[in-house]
């Protein structure tokens, strides 16, 4: 798992400098369509890369939400009645 972070972390930072890069030709008078394919092959590079990162996100998210609602089903039966909050759901 390490290893992957440090892969991540370091195509991060290849991608900042990537950027800096784009933000410096876009700032130059003479924009041409090979600067115009860079910015936009860049940028889907980054988007890709983002897609990439979601699912861990998002099982995350997923995880999270199945224990909430099991510990307020938990709590219901030991209570024998619904909170205020569960009521609203």
């Amino acid at each position: 798992m390490e290893t992957v972070r440090q892969v991540i972390v370091k195509s991060e930072e290849l991608h900042s400098r990537l950027w800096s890069k784009v933000v410096a030709l876009s700032e130059n008078t003479r924009y041409s369509g090979i600067t115009a394919l860079f910015i936009k092959s860049l940028n889907d590079v980054l988007d890709l890369h983002g897609k990439r990162k979601m699912p861990a996100r998002e099982t995350a998210t997923y995880f999270v939400t199945f224990l909430s609602i099991a510990m307020l089903g938990y709590q219901a039966g030991l209570t024998g009645k619904r909170s205020p909050i569960a009521n609203l759901c």
